[in-house]
């Protein structure tokens, strides 16, 4: 179950809240780099300079499909959330 949008994150950003909570598997099976990587850019995206950190240290940990299978994500959620820079 993915946490709410509406609570803020070890950075404040609601956001970066879903991506580390992806990153450690919270309420998850296991965790899942994907979308942890995911969040963290769309946050960054918004803003957020921890979540610019966060994806550095995430992107370390994956393999290149990993963050190929990301920036589909990416694509698909950055109109949603941000849909001024489109």
């Amino acid at each position: 179950m993915v946490p709410a949008v509406g609570h803020e994150g070890p950075s404040g950003c609601p956001i970066g809240r879903v991506g580390w909570y992806y990153e450690i598997g919270r309420g998850m099976p296991a965790p899942d780099l994907v979308r942890a990587y995911m969040w963290y850019v769309l946050s960054a995206i918004g803003g957020d300079p921890d979540a610019a950190i966060s994806q550095e240290e995430i992107v370390k940990k994956m393999t290149k499909k990993q963050i190929e299978d990301a920036h589909i994500l990416i694509d698909d959620y950055k109109p949603h959330l941000f849909p001024h820079l489109d």
